[in-house]
């Protein structure tokens, strides 16, 4: 540089010098650095007006122009400047822009195009050249606010676009609005650049926080926040990070996502490149219009700790869907729905999912948009791999005891008919109760389970039994209910009874046994004649039933052994209808031929198991 240039007294130049009014500029950038460059410096189109009165493109312009012969520092000292036009940075130099925060340093937009990019950064060199001229952007300390109303634009109004850059960072620096609905479509867009990161930015964007696209290796977002607003023009896409295209990897820690329409969005692009994975940990998605986070297309999810709500929206919106073209694999490990208003999870593709210790509450408000019509967990068809374990179901004290006036979920999990392999274990459930329909609602007859409570028949469900001793017939074992719709196609259950008696003084009395479902019986047998006149005998009842269709209209076998005093009775039934989706009890019945000789039979214990209702490994 050659001349002599003046900035106004007291600027700071931002290498720890402030600089007197008729110092040589040169002269301090040779002592200095030669390649930090001051936008308030008379010597680029005037210098920047930092009092926000006149418009400092210009300036801004001519900075990043002398950058693009070598690269360097573009210093944005403290205060407001005006952009009336567009920025561009087309070099293969690091260029890194920064001011004294946020809050000092301020850009305010005002371009009134209807496709405007405040700042574009184009950088094209193969990651790893060995001048280090590889494509690096750096921005700290800046805020910018929009000026005009972002509603009038298409969703092209943003604040930076990247291309090409193979290292990024955005450092402390957040996008404002100068009233309610003066926000940026889009903050920040990266189009085919490697690896980006944002460490304490706060995003306010009617579309986008962040936007990737093309081919893109990996983005990282820690401490950021995103405010968004719902706008039905740009809903198919609006989201606090849409991500379209082939992302190898899109990483969350500590992020909140606020309103709007979505907090993240993963779809494909027009090459039908989808992203790769997501990960995430204590990521908060509040109050989204279309759904908490939209996986149409992409490969692996992996989130932990990670908390939705959705106490504000009136509308039946999910916390995380998975579209039916995803076709990938997902892992939520203590993740919280709080107030989720449609389904907390839906899964409408893909195969392989993994939900561990998660948390469905409802808070004790109003909780799902429409009663007995969405579900904490809903699976789709040909959706497979399922396993869910040691996760809590709305058991929180105020919605479990009280859920009048409460629109309350149709089921825990619903798996619709066409899904596969799932395994629910260790887990709470409220009870049968507390759901629209039924706490599992298996329509696929696929779900396998174990060690649960409140959500269906137990492993195993003991109880005693009662006494008969006349010749009517009466309950002998103890009335045990399936739960609606735990009767699927092909599952099997196992009813034990045993206990013990004394048959008639003088004459030995017949027995006869039913035993019935759902108030259906499956047909009186009469019983092997074992125990003689006035002997005392000890018993056992086994009863295998099996479904073999489901519905109203669904039908059950049976398969039954007696034995006393060592004789055995079989007997079995065909088939019988009943309905399989609503609540069945069971009950063994008994009656004596004559209660004469004052016959006895007591159960002493009676247990009943779904054989088949967790599959090993």
């Amino acid at each position: 540089m050659t001349g002599t240039y003046t900035i106004p007294p007291g600027t700071a130049l931002g290498l720890g010098d402030v600089l007197e009014a008729g110092n040589d500029i040169a002269a301090v950038l040779a002592a200095n650095s030669p390649i930090v460059s001051n936008v308030l410096n008379t010597a680029f189109a005037g210098g920047a007006d930092p009092t926000g009165a006149k418009d400092s493109t210009a300036a801004f312009q001519a900075v990043l122009t002398k950058l693009t012969a070598g690269g360097g520092a573009m210093y944005v000292p403290a205060g407001s400047y005006l952009l009336d036009g567009e920025l561009t940075y087309d070099a293969n130099y690091p260029l890194y822009i920064f001011g004294d925060g946020p809050q000092a340093s301020r850009v305010i937009c005002n371009l009134g195009g209807a496709a405007s990019t405040y700042l574009t950064v184009t950088q094209t060199v193969p990651f790893g050249d060995s001048e280090g001229k590889d494509g690096t952007f750096i921005m700290e300390g800046l805020s910018f606010y929009n000026n005009r109303n972002a509603s009038n634009f298409t969703d092209t109004n943003n604040v930076v676009t990247l291309n090409g850059v193979n290292y990024g960072q955005f450092r402390n620096v957040a996008t404002f609005h100068t009233s309610a609905a003066q926000r940026f479509n889009q903050c920040v867009i990266l189009n085919e650049c490697n690896q980006i990161d944002f460490d304490n930015c706060n995003f306010y964007a009617v579309a986008n926080g962040i936007v990737c696209t093309g081919l893109s290796q990996g983005i990282q977002v820690r401490g950021t926040t995103f405010w968004q607003q719902d706008n039905a023009a740009i809903s198919a896409t609006g989201a606090g990070i849409y991500v379209t295209g082939a992302l190898e990897t899109l990483k969350l820690s500590q992020v909140g996502f606020h309103d709007g329409t979505r907090a993240i969005l993963f779809t494909k692009d027009a090459k039908n490149n989808v992203p790769s994975l997501l990960v995430g940990y204590d990521v908060e998605m509040n109050n989204h219009g279309t759904a908490g986070i939209e996986i149409a297309y992409g490969s692996q999810v992996y989130l932990t700790n990670c908390y939705w709500s959705g106490a504000q929206v009136a509308a039946a919106v999910p916390g995380i869907l998975f579209g039916s073209t995803f076709s990938g694999s997902a892992y939520l490990s203590q993740c919280q729905f709080s107030e989720v208003r449609g389904h907390s999870i839906q899964a409408l593709g893909g195969v392989g999912f993994d939900f561990s210790h998660c948390y469905f509450v409802g808070a004790g408000r109003a909780y799902k948009w429409v009663a007995n019509t969405y579900d904490e967990i809903s699976i789709g068809p040909g959706v497979g791999a399922v396993t869910i374990d040691a996760c809590h179901f709305n058991v929180d004290a105020v919605n479990a005891t009280s859920p009048q006036g409460h629109p309350v979920p149709r089921s825990a999990v619903y798996a619709a008919a066409g899904a596969g392999n799932v395994i629910l274990s260790d887990s709470l459930g409220a009870g049968p109760s507390y759901y629209g329909t039924a706490a599992v609602v298996d329509l696929a007859g696929t779900v396998m389970k174990k060690g649960n409570t409140g959500l269906g028949l137990a492993d195993s469900t003991a109880a005693a039994g009662g006494t008969v001793t006349a010749a009517a017939s009466s309950g002998l074992s103890q009335t045990i209910t399936v739960p609606a719709y735990d009767m699927t196609a092909g599952k099997m259950y196992k009813l034990t009874a045993y206990g013990h008696g004394t048959q008639a003084a003088g004459t030995a009395q017949g027995l006869t046994l039913q035993l019935t479902i759902g108030g259906q019986s499956l047909g009186s047998h009469a019983v092997t004649a074992g125990p003689a006149a006035g002997a005392a005998f000890n018993w056992r009842y086994e009863a295998y039933l099996v479904v073999r269709a489901t519905g109203t209209s669904g039908s059950v076998v049976s398969n039954e052994t007696f034995t006393w005093a060592g004789q055995a009775t079989n007997h079995g039934s065909n088939g019988f209808t009943l309905s399989t989706e609503a609540g069945n009890a069971i009950v063994l019945q008994g009656e004596w031929a004559a209660a004469t000789g004052s016959p006895t039979i007591t159960c002493d214990g009676t247990l009943l198991e779904p054989v088949n209702s967790y599959r090993p490994g």
